[in-house]
């Protein structure tokens, strides 16, 4: 994923826009988990061939006070749930084109990877805009 120059409260605004779209409520726990997994793949502390269980679940149970554990079933559970809530299918085709057609059950991982990409390319491309307005304003 590209850098980009987006800060923290924008990207943020876009999980939290991505979360209402899937059904990802902030009652279940594992949406701040997951919220914060997003925002660290999107800024790039996190990448693609990290593995979850040995770096991420344990870097994001130190900071909420928990066990690694308990950070993966409270994600699995948080999936599961916004998948049985969520009853657009266009929506969810939006955002996880590959993983809504899928028979089979997918990873906590790809779930993840695969909302992180949507949103890095949301702000990159909002960015993207932004830079050409600047552009364009300041050629005037």
């Amino acid at each position: 994923m590209e850098n980009f120059k987006m800060d923290r409260a924008g990207i943020f605004k876009q999980i939290d826009y991505a979360f209402d779209e899937l059904g990802i409520t902030a009652d279940l726990t594992g949406s701040d988990y997951m919220r914060e997994i997003i925002f660290s793949v999107c800024v790039e502390k996190y990448g693609r061939k990290d593995s979850f269980v040995k770096i991420v679940y344990p870097d994001i149970a130190e900071k909420f006070n928990t066990n690694a554990a308990n950070v993966e079933r409270c994600i699995r559970t948080t999936i599961s749930k916004s998948w049985e809530r969520s009853s657009d299918e266009d929506k969810r085709n939006n955002l996880c084109k590959w993983a809504a057609r899928s028979k089979s059950a997918f990873s906590n991982k790809e779930f993840i990877l695969i909302l992180a990409e949507n949103i890095s390319r949301k702000c990159n491309a909002m960015n993207q805009e932004k830079d050409k307005i600047n552009e364009d304003s300041e050629q005037e």
